[in-house]
C-alpha cells in the first residue's frame, strides 16, 4: 500500500489538478474484466469507469495531505462494482448521481451486500469524480 499511496501522491501532484491530462493517461483497452482477472498487470495504470453512486463517505483528511478525504462506491450498467479512495472532497456528488472516476487501480475487495450475496469491487486511488449526464 505504501507504493501504491507513493504513486498516488505523485500522479494527484501532475494529474490532480488537470482533469484533462488523467483523462489523457487512461487506457481505455482496461476494462473491468481484466482487472477482476487479474489485477497485477494494470497497478500502474490509469483507468476510467462511469457508473452510478451507490455510496459516498467524506471526513476531514486527519494528518493525510490536507482537508477532506472521500470513499465512493460506484457501480456500472453492468453492475460492475468499483470503490475508490480520493484526496479531496466530492462536491455536491451524492447517492445516485451518476459519475465518471478515473484512477490507478490498487486491489480488489469483496463484501456482503444486500442481498446476502458477495460483491466483487475493484479498490481505486483516484485522482478525479465528475458527474456526468
Amino acid at each position: 500500500m505504501e507504493a501504491a499511496s507513493s504513486s498516488y501522491k505523485v500522479n494527484q501532484r501532475k494529474l490532480g489538478q488537470c482533469p484533462k491530462a488523467a483523462l489523457a493517461k487512461v487506457d481505455t483497452n482496461i476494462k473491468y474484466g481484466h482487472l477482476e482477472k487479474n489485477i497485477t498487470p494494470y497497478l500502474n495504470k490509469m483507468v476510467a469507469a462511469t457508473g452510478n453512486v451507490v455510496n459516498v463517505e467524506e471526513a476531514p483528511s486527519e494528518g493525510i495531505g490536507t482537508g477532506t478525504v472521500a470513499l465512493v462506491h460506484i457501480m456500472d450498467n453492468e453492475f460492475n462494482s468499483y470503490r475508490m479512495f480520493i484526496m479531496k472532497t466530492t462536491g455536491d456528488i451524492l447517492k445516485g448521481d451518476k459519475v465518471k472516476i478515473v484512477g490507478v487501480p490498487v486491489g480488489s475487495e469483496s463484501f456482503v451486500n444486500v442481498s446476502g450475496g458477495t460483491t466483487r469491487s475493484i479498490f481505486l486511488l483516484c485522482s478525479h469524480i465528475n458527474k456526468v449526464q
